[in-house]
């Protein structure tokens, strides 16, 4: 049976008709196989009755659970739990205690943190133990708020189209599943799980969003989380249909120095430029606010470059090129701080998915504002972000590698005399917002002028 076959018409309202269906889910990405499997316990009443579901089907492989220590004895008493629950059911547990990196996360979300070490230290796991799947209880409440979430902050079609049950190496069976369902079925079952006291608090827009904003949607529709799937489906296959069409009319091609090339003139013929621009270079980490200050003025003849991570987008008198590695060095570059924009938010903000390379989140009650760009200077120092103490410039360009010139043409966003930013790169840890921040200043660099590097 096909992932794309299965029909979720039926509900599963029961424990054995809910583990036939993960099992077909399951069996869905991995014909022929009997895959064995990481499945990653939180000890909250989802993860602890997916592993219950899983290990009672025949299914094998190993629990996975991380011990973040933010909630003190609660986290340790966790982390017994789940220990003990999975050694009942003769599976293997793994344990991580994350909560010394945990610690020195600054410059980074505590929700942006924890997803980034347990998905690092799961796939090692799944690498070492010769797993096949990394499997999560993400459920249809969870994506429902991940869409509204995304919808807030102005996303588009990728981000408005949800999770999907299956991401690489990544299985989340559950996915269609309301969670009042599954909630349902571990009080019948008899499910031991524990709770989780910052789920209550309201202090993150995911909890607002499900404390107050779902009730009112499946009020008003009984068959939201359904018609939400259909949307879902809608939009992921529109999604690729125009990845289609796109790769169908030629709108770029690769020269062979590994160079992405795309015609000014062809932008030009559509409606939308910076839409049609976005889905071809996104991939290379370049956000949507680049793309349309880069199609604000096709026929414009001036050189103007944009700049992601590792990667520039040129804009030439007729084409636009994507290269990766950084060229050319202008020792005048104060006049980038209009290509910044600054925007106050009230926080902290939930930062559930992974932060765009080109902005940064800072407590403005640490800073001065006294706002300048510059490259580098001998003896610069700044704290980098998760890291302890402080570090050379000089060194941290060698630790990354990077070319003489890339060095050269790095901009860094100051406050004063104080490396505030390393553009597209890192945050010095001194002016991070963290969870305790009452406002948080967004920043955002959305391009350069010619000769100019990041």
């Amino acid at each position: 049976m096909s992932a794309k076959s299965r029909s979720t018409d039926q509900e599963p309202g029961s424990f054995l008709t809910l583990q036939q269906y993960v099992v077909n889910v399951i069996s869905a990405f991995s014909p022929g196989l009997k895959p064995r499997l990481l499945v990653a316990l939180s000890g909250g009443a989802d993860s602890m009755l997916l592993f219950k579901l899983l290990a009672s089907s025949g299914l094998t492989g190993i629990g996975a659970h991380v011990n973040y220590g933010l909630r003190g004895e609660e986290s340790d008493e966790d982390e017994q739990f789940v220990a003990k629950e999975t050694e009942n059911a003769g599976w293997p547990v793994e344990v991580l205690n994350a909560s010394r990196e945990m610690n020195a996360h600054q410059g980074e979300s505590t929700q942006m943190a924890a997803r980034r070490i347990r998905y690092k230290w799961f796939e090692k796991l799944r690498v070492q133990n010769h797993l096949d799947f990394i499997v999560t209880a993400h459920h249809a409440n969870d994506n429902a708020e991940t869409i509204l979430i995304n919808f807030l902050r102005g996303s588009g079609l990728n981000g408005l189209s949800g999770m999907s049950e299956r991401n690489g190496l990544i299985l989340r069976p559950l996915l269609k599943i309301p969670g009042e369902t599954l909630r349902k079925v571990a009080n019948e079952t008899g499910l031991r799980w524990r709770e989780d006291s910052s789920n209550d608090s309201d202090k993150y827009l995911r909890n607002r969003i499900r404390h107050h904003v779902l009730p009112v949607l499946q009020e008003t529709d009984t068959r939201f989380f359904k018609k939400l799937e259909e949307t879902f489906i809608r939009l992921k296959s529109e999604h690729s249909l125009l990845h289609e069409l796109i790769a169908l009319q030629g709108f770029s091609k690769e020269s062979k120095e590994g160079k992405l090339m795309i015609r000014k003139a062809d932008l030009e013929k559509v409606t939308e430029p910076a839409a049609l621009l976005y889905q071809i270079i996104k991939e290379y980490g370049f956000s949507y606010i680049v793309c349309a200050a880069a199609c604000s003025n096709l026929t414009a003849y001036h050189r103007r470059v944009f700049f992601s991570g590792e990667w520039q987008l040129v804009l030439e008198r007729s084409e636009i090129h994507i290269t990766k590695g950084i060229q050319g060095k202008n020792d005048d570059v104060s006049g980038l701080l209009n290509n910044f924009s600054f925007e106050n938010l009230p926080g902290p903000p939930d930062f559930t998915e992974k932060t765009a390379l080109s902005e940064a989140f800072l407590d403005p009650e640490k800073l001065t504002g006294r706002w300048n760009v510059r490259t580098r200077r001998n003896a610069d120092r700044f704290w980098p972000s998760g890291m302890k103490g402080s570090k050379l410039i000089s060194d941290y360009f060698t630790d990354l590698k990077l070319s003489s010139a890339e060095k050269d043409s790095q901009l860094l966003l100051c406050d004063g005399d104080d490396i505030v930013w390393v553009v597209n790169r890192r945050i010095d840890g001194r002016f991070a917002a963290t969870k305790e921040s009452l406002e948080i200043l967004r920043i955002r660099f959305i391009g350069g002028i010619s000769g100019t590097a990041v």
